[in-house]
C-alpha cells in the first residue's frame, strides 16, 4: 500500500496541481514587476534593483525563443515547473500521506498560488528554500560540491535568502565539516555574487534597463538597491499597520488545518512533538527574525497598493512555517486519524476552490486591456510617460515584445533618477532639453511636443495646458490661459471584461476597470458645476456604463438624478448600496455624503 501511495498517488496529486496551475497561468502581462521582468530576460537587461540576474539568465532561453502562445505565457509555464520544483523536493524529504497533504495545502495556498503561476521572482526564491530544507534534513548531501554550488546560487537571486542562510550553516556542521566543504562553500558564493557582474553585459545602456551600470561601483550599488535606499523595504507611511497582523491574516486564512494539527500532535504525542520542535527550532528563528525584520521595515498602507507590493514576502515565512510541520511529522510512523486527513483535505479543497475563481489569470486581462487600449488611442509619434510599475512595464512589454504602436515614445517609469534623465535625453535628444535635470517630467521637454500620462501631476505651470483624452492625460506647452479640453472615448477593445465576482479580492488588474469611464465623469462634473443637469446625467450615465463597478462614477449619478427629481432615482442609490456591498468594503465603505 505505501508503495502504491509513493510511487502513484503522489505523483499524481503533483501533476494535477500542476496541471490546474498551467491552465489558470496567464497568457497576457499582468501586474507589479513581471512586465519588467519578462521584458528584460527577453532582450537581456538590467532589471530593477538588486538585478536578479540569474533569473533573467534562466528566463531568458525560453522567453526569447519558445515560440508558442507568447514570451509572457511562456514565462509563466516555465514558473510554474519551477514552482513545482520546490514542492516535490519538500516531499521527497519524508513521503507520507499527511506530508503530501500539508505540502498541497502550501501549494494551493492563494498568495503561493499566485507566484507560482505569475513570471515573477518568488517561485525561484522558493526552490531554493527547499533546497536549504533538502539539505538540512539530508545534510550528506553536501558531500556534494555541486549540491553546494547549487545552493550558493541563491545569493545571486533575492536578497531575503539571508534568512535562510542559518539552515545552510547548520547543515554544513551536521554533515561533518571539512576544510573542503569550507573551501567549496566560499568558492561558490563569490562565484554566485560574481553573476552580477554579469549584468554589465546585460545591455545596460539601453534606455529599458534599470540604472546606467559602468563600473564594478555601480554593480556594487544595483545589489544594495542604492536607488530605493539601501535596506529600506518601503517608503513610510500615513496609515501604517502591523506586517506581522497582516501574515497572520494570511496564516488563518489559508493554513488554518496546520493550526489544528499542531494542536493535534501537541496533544497527543507531546514529548515526541516537542522534541522535534527543538530539533527545528533553527526554522522558528529564522521565521521570527524574518517577521521582526517586517514588523520594523516595512510598516506600510494596506491599501489599494500597499498590499499587492507586501503580499509577496508572504512566500518565505509561509514556506518556513510549513518546514516546522514537516519536520514535526517527518519519520512519524503513528497512523492519523481520519477526520485529520479530512479536515486538511478540506483546507486544500477550499483554496483550490477559492483561487480557481479567483486568481484564474486566463481570465485577468484588465492589465492588458487598459494598456493596449491607451496606446492604441494615442495620435502617431505621440510620447507617453507611463507612471507606475503595473502600467508602465507592462506598457514596454506591449509595446517592445509585442511591437504594438512602435511608433510611440514611452518615457520609462523610473523617471525620477538621474541616471533615467541622462539615458533619456541620449536615447532622445529631439525630444528633452538638453543638460537638463529638473525634477518636474514637463520642465524637461521641448515645448514642441505633446505629453501623454496615465496619472494627473498634481501641480501645472501655468504656461502648460492639460486635457483628458480617453484613458490618458495630454499635456500641452502654451503661452496662453490654461484651456482643460476633454475628448472622450467610447472605443475600446477588451479581451475579458470583469464581472462582479471578481471584486471579492484584490486584483490591481480588475480594479483598472475603474477608469474607464473617468473621462466621462469629468465631463459629467463640469456640467454639473454650470447646473447642466441632464447632460451632466449624460456624461455620468456614459462613465457608468464603461466602469459599472465604479461606485464613485455610480454616487455621482444617484445625486445628479436625485438633484432632478427623476423617477431613476430610488432604483440607482438601491444599485449603489449594492455595488458598495459586494465590491470590496475595504475601499468603499460608505456611500459619499450628497
Amino acid at each position: 500500500m505505501r508503495i502504491f501511495h509513493e510511487k502513484i498517488v503522489a505523483p499524481l496529486f503533483f501533476i494535477l496541481l500542476g496541471c490546474l496551475y498551467i491552465y489558470c497561468t496567464p497568457y497576457t502581462v499582468q501586474s507589479g514587476d513581471t512586465g519588467e521582468l519578462v521584458t528584460n530576460s527577453y532582450f537581456l537587461r538590467v532589471s530593477h534593483p538588486p538585478g536578479y540576474p540569474l533569473w533573467t539568465l534562466l528566463y531568458h532561453l525560453p522567453v526569447k525563443y519558445l515560440h508558442f502562445g507568447n514570451p509572457f505565457a511562456v514565462a509563466s509555464i516555465f514558473t510554474v515547473f519551477i514552482g513545482m520544483g520546490s514542492l516535490v523536493l519538500l516531499y521527497v524529504t519524508n513521503p507520507s500521506r499527511m506530508t503530501l497533504l500539508v505540502i498541497l495545502v502550501l501549494g494551493s495556498a492563494s498568495v503561493v498560488w499566485k507566484y507560482f503561476l505569475l513570471p515573477d521572482v518568488f517561485a525561484l526564491h522558493c526552490l531554493f528554500l527547499s533546497l536549504l530544507y533538502l539539505v538540512f534534513v539530508k545534510p550528506i548531501l553536501l558531500d556534494k560540491w555541486w549540491m553546494i554550488f547549487l545552493i550558493s546560487l541563491s545569493v545571486a537571486h533575492h536578497h531575503t535568502i539571508v534568512f535562510g542562510f542559518p539552515l545552510f550553516v547548520l547543515a554544513l556542521f551536521k554533515s561533518k565539516i571539512t576544510n573542503k566543504k569550507i573551501g567549496v562553500s566560499l568558492l561558490s558564493g563569490i562565484i554566485s555574487l560574481g553573476l552580477y557582474f554579469l549584468m554589465l553585459s546585460f545591455n545596460p545602456e539601453d534606455y529599458g534597463s534599470w540604472g546606467n551600470l559602468q563600473s564594478a561601483q555601480d554593480v556594487i550599488h544595483h545589489f544594495l538597491r542604492k536607488d530605493y535606499g539601501t535596506f529600506s523595504l518601503a517608503r513610510p507611511s500615513t496609515e501604517p499597520h502591523s506586517w506581522t497582523m497582516f501574515f497572520l491574516r494570511a496564516l488563518i486564512s489559508d493554513f488554518w488545518s496546520f493550526l489544528i494539527l499542531a494542536i493535534y500532535l501537541l496533544l497527543t504525542y507531546k514529548k515526541d512533538f516537542l522534541e522535534k520542535l527543538k530539533s527545528s527550532f533553527i526554522f522558528i528563528i529564522c521565521l521570527i527574525l524574518y517577521l521582526i525584520v517586517f514588523e520594523i521595515t516595512a510598516r506600510v498602507s494596506f491599501n489599494l497598493t500597499g498590499e499587492t507590493v507586501f503580499e509577496r514576502f508572504l512566500v518565505m515565512p509561509l514556506f518556513l512555517l510549513t518546514f516546522v510541520m514537516l519536520f514535526a511529522l517527518r519519520n512519524h510512523s503513528n497512523k492519523f486519524p481520519v477526520w485529520l486527513t479530512i479536515l486538511l483535505s478540506l483546507n486544500l479543497g477550499l483554496n483550490l476552490w477559492s483561487n480557481f475563481h479567483h486568481f484564474n489569470f486566463k481570465e485577468k486581462t484588465g492589465i492588458h486591456d487598459l494598456v493596449s487600449n491607451s496606446l492604441n488611442q494615442l495620435p502617431h509619434k505621440s510620447i507617453l510617460y507611463a507612471v507606475g510599475d503595473s502600467f508602465g512595464f507592462s506598457s514596454y512589454y506591449l509595446n517592445e515584445v509585442q511591437n504594438l504602436r512602435k511608433d510611440v515614445t514611452l518615457i520609462h517609469p523610473s523617471w525620477e533618477f538621474s541616471w533615467s534623465k541622462i539615458k533619456a535625453l541620449r536615447e532622445y535628444p529631439e525630444i528633452f532639453k538638453s543638460n537638463s535635470n529638473q525634477k518636474f517630467l514637463l520642465s524637461n521637454i521641448n515645448e514642441n511636443h505633446e505629453v501623454f500620462t496615465n496619472q494627473l501631476f498634481e501641480v501645472l505651470p501655468r504656461h502648460i495646458s492639460i486635457g483628458y483624452v480617453g484613458l490618458l492625460f495630454k499635456y500641452s506647452f502654451k503661452n496662453d490661459k490654461v484651456n482643460q479640453s476633454l475628448n472622450c472615448s467610447e472605443n475600446y477593445n477588451f479581451l475579458t471584461k470583469p464581472s462582479l465576482k471578481d471584486f471579492k479580492y484584490f486584483d490591481e488588474g480588475t480594479y483598472f476597470s475603474f477608469s474607464y469611464g473617468g473621462c466621462h465623469f469629468e465631463e459629467g462634473l463640469r456640467y454639473l458645476k454650470t447646473n447642466n443637469l441632464e447632460m451632466a446625467k449624460n456624461s455620468l450615465k456614459a462613465a457608468t456604463q464603461l466602469s459599472p463597478y465604479n461606485a464613485k462614477y455610480l454616487e455621482r449619478l444617484c445625486y445628479v438624478l436625485k438633484l432632478l427629481k427623476s423617477s431613476e432615482y430610488e432604483e440607482c442609490d438601491k444599485n449603489l448600496d449594492f455595488l458598495i456591498d459586494h465590491t470590496n468594503p475595504q475601499y468603499y465603505l460608505s456611500k459619499f455624503h450628497f
